[in-house]
């Protein structure tokens, strides 16, 4: 059987394509921008990238936040991300705050926006996203309340337990000041 020079272009345009998409897809597991910025910085992106003429995303950052556990960092990003797109795509908001706040032991995520908002109860057994972001909290000990109304609005709320980066393999070794 000969394989035509076609066949072999034809061939190679879908292995360029699959590398493509499994790059992509490797990079949206874990964001690689969360490992080159971390969590604030990564946070900021990502609502500057969202912000558009239509839709002003407001990012906030209330004091100073460490580098988080691997597992924390995702998935306070993802819940971001998922509540962020929710208020463009879905409630046709003008404006977004999204708000990260950290204590001595508890970060605090907030997404805000002005948009149509919904009722949760007849929403929420078809609302996959709401169900994903629930499961992320949940994986880091945490939190998720969601407030919504028709025509009101809706924040996404998440607090979980401050997971800072290696503070266990670190916490004998500081020096008191």
């Amino acid at each position: 059987m000969a394989t035509s020079a076609a066949d072999l272009e034809r061939a190679q345009r879908y292995l360029t394509t699959l590398s493509e998409h499994v790059r992509k897809l490797a990079g949206e597991l874990r964001p690689t921008l969360l490992d080159d910025l971390g969590l604030v910085e990564g946070l900021r992106s990502l609502a500057t990238g969202l912000s558009s003429a239509e839709t002003r995303v407001q990012f906030v950052c209330e004091a100073s936040v460490p580098r988080l556990e691997e597992l924390a960092e995702v998935a306070v990003y993802r819940i971001a991300q998922e509540a962020l797109t929710n208020a463009i795509r879905h409630a046709r908001s003008r404006t977004v705050t999204l708000t990260l706040h950290a204590s001595a032991a508890f970060l605090q995520l907030e997404i805000r926006d002005d948009g149509r908002g919904f009722d949760l109860a007849t929403r929420r057994a078809e609302a996959l996203g709401i169900f994903a972001m629930e499961e992320r909290a949940l994986a880091i000990g945490g939190h998720l309340r969601i407030t919504a109304a028709p025509g009101a609005g809706t924040t996404v709320r998440l607090e979980c337990p401050l997971a800072e980066r290696g503070s266990a393999a670190h916490a004998g070794g500081r020096s008191s000041r």
